[in-house]
């Protein structure tokens, strides 16, 4: 399910006005929740999204993000 909405959504970011320098989602993938009050704040996260994992590769986003939020983190989840 997840792949299916990655896919999807690349098209739809390539094509979308506001992602003007979207090229298309990193390799991997992960899915979460959000509430629409971040929606300003997801919307700049995905068009720096080449800045960051040119910075940090996706495990440490995730751990970051888990971090900001408030998620307990277990290693068995980044292996």
């Amino acid at each position: 399910m997840v792949r299916d909405i990655k896919s999807n959504s690349s098209g739809w970011l390539k094509w979308h006005p506001l992602f003007p320098d979207f090229i298309g989602w990193a390799k991997e993938y992960f899915a979460a929740t959000i509430s629409y009050r971040d929606r300003d704040r997801i919307i700049d996260y995905i068009k720096d999204q080449q800045k960051h994992h040119n910075i940090h590769d996706l495990n440490v986003e995730l751990r970051k993000m888990c971090d900001e939020e408030g998620f307990e983190i277990h290693e068995d989840d980044f292996a």
